[in-house]
């Protein structure tokens, strides 16, 4: 594939399986690229989506009755 480049994305917390791939890289023609990251979220979920909720409210949607009337799709229910 000339002129394509590919790119590799592995996230893991295991640090010897990134030392192995680092290993088997070596000496290629590729670059690497580590990056590590945290999980920065504690807490409850529902705190999370009620704070999102407040400080990036939808302004798209005028009528939220409305909306939700529009977008459903009721179905009969099993058994009935």
């Amino acid at each position: 594939m000339i002129g394509m480049d590919l790119k590799i994305t592995i996230k893991t917390n295991k640090k010897d399986l990134i030392d192995r791939i680092l290993n088997l890289v070596s000496g290629e023609s590729a670059v690497v690229n580590l990056e590590s990251s945290e999980d920065n979220f504690s807490g409850d979920l529902g705190l999370f989506l009620n704070d999102l909720a407040k400080n990036c409210p939808v302004t798209s949607i005028k009528d939220p009755v409305l909306w939700q009337r529009q977008t459903r799709e009721d179905r009969e229910l099993p058994f009935s």
